[in-house]
């Protein structure tokens, strides 16, 4: 990186990190006295901000300005909550790791100016969307796709989500590739075709890897590569979220070490290898993942992936095309804004940054029409190359559609066709070959003689059809992990919404009405109930569980939803099933004391319900 462009990132993120507050002051690491005298000020309530968390023991401890700066610990159990200025059971509480002033004037926006100083190549303008293979229409038709009426607008299209360790061994097949399209192979790949014949200037890419798919260490990149050539892609995309990266800053030198940076490495460096060199290799990168040294060292939110991406990008960064930055998931109290800085001052490529439909799926940021024109315009001011959408399909539950935020980028960025919808009314396939046009119909005067009847054959047995499990009327969901018959139900005793639980054979209130029109997220009564399950505050929670919506005293689930879906797991039963959340790439499952549930990455038989109709 050259001296000046240094000095201009360096000049931005102090900008963006201190410049609402009035003060520039840089304080040494564990100097309380300093940090008093720079952060202590009184917040909007007339209380003086007293107590600094320090995010570096993960808010267990803080600096007193009420004594001289001095550092406190709170009880075993205890965090110290900037927000509320006290010490709170850790369970109820969140490391906020900022002084909480400054992160409500970071939040609202009101300084930041597009900073035409920072210099990153640029490919565009480009609008990369995030394809949900799942939410794609079931047809044998590749004219009717989603996929083949996307609009031009839409530039890169990835396709969600391809298994590291996948073992497809090439043609027109999607076993083993963790692909959940519903149509066949052959016309999804026709499908494609079609939308670059429409788009020539879209490019389709292979996203491997996802919140669901983990097995990084079994990475099969000659697989991955092999399916971009059979199904005429333009590429792989990297989404790489392994658990356990554990990333730590050396207290000696700051610099940012992860478990997962060797695999992380070698899996950029193995894909980049299988490609042909006409194909691209691009890395979908974590929200905070160039966060954690220099002047990003303290940026929020503080967590296991902070830093993820800065020794990947540093070593073999030369080796992909383009970064879309995952700037959602990370709260209110991240800035998008410096994310992007933080990662131009790592890799000088083309670079996205990502926004995604409300709800996000950690965290209580709740994307705006406002937020959409104001970071669109703020990259294209310093030349970035445009955004990118988790994901086209996604419904909205609050602010902003996919439609809506598309359209806003297309006409921002001045890309083609910005009011054709996203997903079309599909067109007519084109009309037959001229130099073989149809026949002219018979004159009214002529009847044209009948064909012959075909020879007889014998018609071959028709092939064993899928198993169609059906739900309907009320039932009972029943947990097979847990001793004593413990059922799924739900109740309003401990708070004013209503909550789920796990409960013994004879509790109340524990039948589930089936929902077959709650399509899209829409229901007809239009009032959804979220129900969550809560370990202690009750507060509402619409993010952590969206399981049912209700209708008089019962509460629907949600079977063809986007919402939920029920999944059988056995060819003998519809009544052994699973149940998911495809909007989060969850299961639901029990806990280990059989006393809750919670979401999990996994699928197998100990995450199983039983219904019983």
């Amino acid at each position: 990186m050259n001296p000046a462009r240094a000095l201009t990132l360096f000049a931005l993120a102090l900008l963006l990190r201190v410049g609402c507050m009035g003060f520039s002051k840089t304080c040494p690491i564990g100097d309380g006295v300093c940090l008093c005298e720079a952060y202590s000020y009184k917040l909007e309530d007339g209380k003086t901000l007293a107590a600094l968390a320090d995010v570096t023991s993960k808010c267990e401890s803080y600096y007193s300005c009420a004594t001289d700066g001095s550092y406190e610990s709170c009880p075993s159990g205890f965090i110290m909550s900037e927000s509320q200025q006290r010490c709170m059971k850790a369970e109820t509480a969140v490391c906020e790791g900022r002084i909480y002033g400054q992160r409500q004037a970071l939040n609202a926006s009101k300084i930041w100016e597009p900073a035409t100083e920072i210099v990153t190549t640029n490919n565009g303008p480009q609008y990369v969307g995030y394809f949900q293979t799942w939410s794609e229409m079931n047809t044998t038709d590749p004219y009717m796709t989603q996929m083949a009426n996307l609009p031009p607008y839409v530039t890169q299209v990835m396709i969600s989500f391809f298994k590291p360790d996948s073992t497809y061994a090439g043609g027109l097949t999607f076993e083993g590739t963790g692909l959940q399209f519903k149509s066949s192979p052959s016309v999804m790949r026709d499908a494609i075709r079609i939308l670059k014949e429409r788009n020539p200037e879209t490019r389709v890419f292979l996203s491997v890897g996802g919140a669901t798919y983990e097995n990084w260490t079994g990475l099969n990149a000659a697989a991955a590569a092999l399916f971009v050539e059979e199904f005429g892609l333009d590429g792989i995309d990297i989404d790489f979220e392994p658990r356990g990266s554990d990333c730590q800053s050396n207290p000696f030198t700051g610099l940012i070490a992860c478990a997962t940076d060797e695999l992380y490495i070698q899996s950029v460096t193995d894909l980049h290898n299988a490609l042909p060199e006409d194909k691209q290799l691009t890395a979908a990168v974590f929200n905070i993942g160039a966060f954690g040294e220099g002047i990003f060292a303290d940026a929020l939110p503080q967590g296991g992936y902070t830093g993820v991406s800065i020794n990947m990008l540093r070593t073999v960064g030369d080796l992909l095309d383009s970064l879309n930055i995952m700037a959602y998931d990370a709260g209110t109290t991240y800035n998008p804004k410096e994310a992007f800085a933080a990662y131009a001052s790592l890799y000088s490529g083309p670079m996205t940054l990502g926004m995604q439909v409300a709800f996000e799926s950690w965290g209580d940021n709740v994307i705006s029409m406002r937020q959409v024109v104001e970071l669109s315009n703020w990259v294209k001011g310093i030349g970035g190359s445009g955004m990118m959408l988790w994901s086209l399909q996604k419904p909205a539950d609050e602010g902003p559609n996919a439609q809506q935020i598309s359209q806003e980028v297309c006409i921002i960025f001045g890309l083609q066709d910005c009011m054709q919808p996203l997903f079309p009314r599909a067109p007519a396939p084109p009309p037959l070959d001229p130099m073989f046009p149809s026949p002219p119909p018979p004159p009214p005067s002529m009847t044209p003689a009948s064909p012959p009847p075909p020879p007889f054959v014998f018609p071959s047995p028709p092939p064993p059809q899928p198993r169609v499990c059906t739900y309907k009327s009320t039932v009972r969901i029943r947990t097979t992990g847990c001793k004593g018959n413990k059922y799924l139900t739900y109740s309003r005793k401990k708070c004013s919404t209503f909550r789920v639980t796990l409960q013994s054979y004879k509790a109340i209130e524990k039948d589930w009405k089936q929902s077959y029109w709650s399509l899209n997220g829409v229901s007809r009564s239009n009032m959804p109930i979220r129900a969550a399950y809560r370990s202690s505050k009750c507060n509402r929670d619409r993010r952590f569980l969206a399981l049912a919506e209700r209708e008089g005293q019962y509460l629907r689930l949600s079977v063809d939803s986007w919402e939920w879906r029920i999944i059988p797991v056995s060819d003998s039963s519809c009544n052994r099933v699973q149940l998911y959340n495809p909007n989060i790439f969850r299961y639901l499952s029990m806990d280990s004391t059989c006393s809750g549930f919670r979401y999990t990455r996994g699928s197998g038989s100990t995450f199983e319900f039983r219904l019983t109709v």
